[in-house]
């Protein structure tokens, strides 16, 4: 299908093309180096940076990042065994970097630097495991401010609706004709008689019938438009051997 090429798609493509200019690029490992690994853990979210410093004037500089979606049971944990969940999965992630190397481990939940000093037991066994697994990489865990966590602290809170808005968005979805599609669609019918999360909700500015059982709400595909929106969706993060070649 052509695309016109508008005023406005011309600016959005060359803010888009600035923007992938400006992004961080990651710096190559060096030998010697001072590593640190940055984690930090929001409600549902750990996140993880790891990075190194090769000098007193070059600052920090990014390895590799890490974010990860806690589970139901994980979202209820308390703040403290979050925050040591995150530095967990930060080092079992990065683990081929970090493994024989000395590294300090930096968190701003400032009562996790005292957990490996602490004389009394753990209350529970997930955390004596979570600890005795820190004790066999570093036992070198300092504070940093959440103002100076900056990287850990944003891929613990992914943006993930603004994310699905700007595909949506770029891919130029025909919300009315989905909801039209739904309204003959016999998978919609049969499945709204037997369940009960689905539900109208407003998705691109059209009512479209979607599935309510998680977050984001999920709008039901007729046949008819799944293969196209599947490619279109699909090329976003994979446009094929052409244009990655």
């Amino acid at each position: 299908m052509a695309v016109e090429w508008t005023a406005e798609r011309r600016t959005v493509f060359k803010a888009a093309r600035a923007a992938l200019g400006k992004a961080t690029n990651l710096a190559y490992p060096r030998m010697g180096a001072d590593l640190g690994l940055m984690v930090d853990a929001s409600a549902d979210h750990v996140g993880a940076a790891l990075q190194h410093c090769t000098g007193p004037s070059a600052g920090w500089q990014p390895l590799g990042f890490f974010s990860k979606k806690l589970d139901q049971t994980q979202q209820h944990y308390s703040a403290y065994n979050r925050e040591l969940l995150a530095c967990v999965l930060g080092i079992r992630h990065f683990k081929f970097m970090l493994e024989g190397r000395p590294f300090t481990l930096y968190t701003d939940h400032k009562p996790l630097t005292h957990a490996l000093a602490k004389a009394v037991e753990p209350k529970m066994a997930r955390q004596s495991r979570h600890l005795s697994y820190l004790a066999e990489f570093t036992s070198d865990i300092r504070h940093i401010s959440g103002v100076d966590n900056v990287m850990a602290d944003t891929l613990s809170r992914p943006p993930a609706g603004e994310i699905n808005a700007v595909a949506a968005t770029l891919v130029q979805v025909d919300y009315e004709a989905i909801a039209e599609a739904q309204r003959t669609f016999p998978e919609t019918a049969a499945a709204s008689i037997t369940s009960t999360t689905l539900q109208q909700i407003q998705f691109g500015g059209t009512q479209l019938i979607c599935d309510t059982s998680g977050p984001p709400p999920r709008p039901m595909i007729p046949a008819a438009h799944r293969q196209q929106l599947f490619t279109a969706f699909h090329s976003l993060t994979h446009p094929g051997t052409t244009v990655t070649g």
